[in-house]
C-alpha cells in the first residue's frame, strides 16, 4: 500500500512515534552521559544507577499505546534523580529531558513512591536485637556513650503554602513544613524515620504518635536485655536507650540532658554526663545536614502538596542510605 493510501491521522501517528523513539534514544544517551559524569557533584555512578534501576524497573515501566510511546524506565529514574540532586540549577528536569511539566511532576511522584516501596525493606528495616546491640557498641566506641543505640531528633522540611486553612503546617520558625523525625546511629545513618506530621507539632508530639515510640512503649521492639555500664563496680543492669534533647520526655528507653546546664550550676558529674550525651545527640543534627547537602532539592521549599513532599523525603532517606551502602560495598 502506498503512503498516500494511509489516512492522514495514521501517517501523523506513525511519524510522531518515530520522532518520539528518536528523541528517547537521544535522551537515554543524555542520561548515560550524566551518569558517566557521576551526576555532577553528587557522585552517582553508572553502576549505582543500574543497581537502582534493576530494583525499580518493574515499578517504572509503562505500556506504550498507539498514540503515545511510554517514557523508558531509565529516563524516569534519571529525571527524578536530577530533580533531587539538582546538579545543574540553571535547568529544570523537564527542560533537560524535554518532557512536559505535568508529566515531569507525575514521574517524580511515581518514582519516589517506588523508591520507598523497594528500598525501605532493604535499607531501612526494623532493627533486630543484634542490630541494636551493634549500634550501641558503635556509640560507645565512637562517642563514649554506652548502651545507646540511637539519637533522635526532628527537622522541619519546607513545603509551599498549602491550601486554606493550612495553619497546621505553619511552624514556630515562621514557615510551612512537615516534620522528618529520625533516629540515627553513630555513623550518621538513619535507622528509623517518621515523615509527614504537621509542622505546628513539637518534636515530642511527633515522637509520641510515631510507630517507634509505640513499639518501645509496648515492648514490641527487640531491645537487648539490660546490661551493666562499663566500669560499674556494682554491675547494676542498665537499660539500652536512645538520646534526645529537652523536647523529648525522659523515659527508661530515652535519655535527655540534666536541666539547668545553661546556667552553669550543675555538679561536675552531671555536666560531664550532659557533654557526653549532647555529643552523641549531635549525630542526628549532622545526619540532617548531610542529607540537605547531598540532595539540593531540600535547600528550598518543596513545590508540591504535603503528601507528595512526604513521598520525596522518604525517597531521599532511602537513597541516602543506599548510596552510602553502595559506596561501602564498592558498587
Amino acid at each position: 500500500m502506498d503512503a498516500d493510501q494511509f489516512p492522514p491521522l495514521v501517517l501523523l501517528t506513525a511519524v510522531g512515534l518515530l520522532i518520539l523513539m528518536y528523541n528517547h534514544l537521544e535522551l537515554l544517551e543524555e542520561v548515560e552521559n550524566h551518569m558517566g559524569r557521576g551526576m555532577g557533584r553528587r557522585r552517582w555512578w553508572p553502576e549505582q544507577f543500574e543497581f537502582l534501576h534493576n530494583l525499580l524497573q518493574v515499578d517504572l515501566e509503562r505500556q506504550s499505546t498507539n498514540m503515545r510511546e511510554a517514557l523508558p524506565s531509565r529516563l524516569r529514574l534519571g529525571l527524578t534523580l536530577m530533580y533531587l540532586v539538582q546538579w545543574d540549577s540553571t535547568q529544570s528536569p523537564h527542560d533537560e529531558f524535554r518532557v512536559g511539566k505535568s508529566s515531569t511532576h507525575l514521574i517524580i511522584g511515581e518514582t519516589c513512591k517506588a523508591i520507598w516501596l523497594r528500598l525501605q525493606p532493604i535499607f531501612l528495616p526494623v532493627p533486630t536485637g543484634e542490630d541494636l546491640k551493634r549500634m550501641a557498641e558503635e556509640f560507645l566506641e565512637r562517642w563514649q556513650l554506652p548502651n545507646c543505640f540511637g539519637a533522635v531528633d526532628g527537622r522541619h522540611m519546607r513545603i509551599k503554602a498549602p491550601p486554606l486553612p493550612g495553619s497546621q503546617y505553619f511552624n514556630y520558625k515562621g514557615f510551612f513544613s512537615i516534620v522528618l523525625l529520625a533516629v540515627v546511629d553513630a555513623h550518621y545513618r538513619f535507622t528509623f524515620v517518621d515523615v509527614g506530621q504537621y509542622g505546628s507539632m513539637s518534636d515530642g508530639g511527633v515522637w509520641s504518635i510515631s510507630e517507634l515510640s509505640q513499639a518501645l512503649e509496648n515492648g514490641e521492639l527487640e531491645v537487648p536485655p539490660d546490661r551493666p555500664l562499663p566500669g560499674d563496680p556494682n554491675n547494676v543492669p542498665f537499660p539500652y536507650f536512645i538520646v534526645g534533647d529537652e523536647a523529648f520526655p525522659l523515659k527508661k528507653y530515652r535519655m535527655r540532658p540534666y536541666p539547668g546546664r545553661m546556667q552553669g550550676n550543675l555538679p561536675d558529674v552531671q555536666r560531664i554526663f550532659n557533654y557526653r550525651l549532647s555529643r552523641a545527640r549531635r549525630v542526628s543534627e549532622n545526619a540532617f545536614g548531610i542529607l540537605a547537602i547531598r540532595w539540593q532539592v531540600l535547600n528550598s521549599s518543596l513545590v508540591c502538596s504535603a503528601e507528595k513532599a512526604e513521598d520525596i523525603i522518604k525517597a531521599l532517606v532511602c537513597l541516602q542510605i543506599s548510596l552510602r551502602q553502595m559506596n561501602m560495598q564498592g558498587i
